[in-house]
């Protein structure tokens, strides 16, 4: 709903993923995945249980995961077992879990349940999002099971998004003028975040379009030039950023420019370091969280007595 255009979002192949009403049977089980195209997940307890068992996307994790998901011994193999860490939460009605762009995870339902969730793409957890689709294309994953139109959601964000950051660049990439009243916006072309995650994009783009240009609808004729300004648009925020001490951001753009895609480029755990600026492992784990959970907010979601 951010860069998809409006003529195209009334379109009947627009993606719709963001909400579902799950109804899951006693003792029903979904083995370990990565939600389709590196998705973040939303999901809210209505009524039942469900244990949820997380595997954090680590570079050997995710290894570990696409040789386990090619295995023969898939279905009598438990994924926790071969990896460094696993661990599980148990949900209860109230209970509301977020799951991050491409973490590895399986439910299990105790009890019949109702659950509200949904799946969405976001501009913070690009390159996570590029490595779940690389797996998929690995692993010949079924289009049905892919998120739909997922090359063409990227094109969007790049084609729609530019005159944003060019904006950006024009008040001097100063944050304090309000050159948008979108805080959606505003936030990502101003999160070092994202820059440093927009290279591995472009990269692919370019892969996408040589492999598969049809899948952009002829737009692929214009993506090396869009590309090319995207690259001088971002180093120039980058030198911004510089200045206003992100030392690192000019340095890694430039690293970036200087690479050419390759199947094992996305997975290097010092990008993650690079991007969040630290050991991947703590990156992954440390915006865990447990919030308190008071019913009397939720009592909405419970039948009158």
């Amino acid at each position: 709903h951010t860069v998809w255009p409006l003529d195209a979002i009334a379109d009947v192949g627009f993606c719709k993923v963001e909400r579902y009403c799950l109804i899951g049977m006693a003792g029903s089980y979904t083995d370990f995945h990565v939600d389709f195209g590196g998705t973040s997940v939303w999901y809210h307890i209505v009524r039942g249980k469900k244990r949820f068992y997380l595997i954090p996307p680590t570079k050997n994790n995710l290894l570990a995961y696409e040789k386990w998901t090619c295995s023969a011994r898939q279905a009598t193999t438990f994924l926790g077992d071969l990896v460094d860490h696993c661990f599980y939460f148990d949900l209860t009605p109230g209970n509301t879990l977020i799951i991050p762009s491409g973490w590895i995870h399986s439910v299990y339902t105790p009890e019949e349940s109702i659950v509200f969730g949904g799946n969405f793409l976001n501009s913070y957890s690009i390159l996570a999002q590029l490595q779940a689709n690389a797996i998929e294309q690995r692993t010949k994953v079924s289009k049905a099971f892919t998120f739909p139109l997922f090359m063409k959601s990227h094109w969007y964000f790049l084609s729609q998004m530019i005159s944003h950051f060019r904006a950006f660049v024009e008040v001097g990439c100063d944050a304090s003028v309000l050159w948008t009243d979108d805080d959606v916006i505003r936030h990502t072309v101003t999160s070092p975040f994202v820059l440093k995650q927009i290279p591995f994009l472009l990269l692919m783009m370019s892969r996408w379009v040589g492999a598969n240009g049809a899948a952009l609808e002829g737009s692929d004729s214009s993506v090396p030039q869009l590309i090319a300004e995207w690259w001088s648009v971002l180093e120039e925020i980058a030198t911004n950023f510089d200045l206003a001490g992100e030392t690192t951001v000019l340095a890694f753009l430039k690293v970036m420019r200087s690479k050419t895609y390759s199947d094992d480029l996305f997975f290097e755990e010092e990008w993650i370091s690079a991007i969040y600026n630290g050991p991947a492992f703590e990156v992954f784990m440390k915006n865990l969280e447990i919030l308190p959970f008071d019913a009397e907010e939720y009592n909405c979601w419970y039948e009158p007595a």
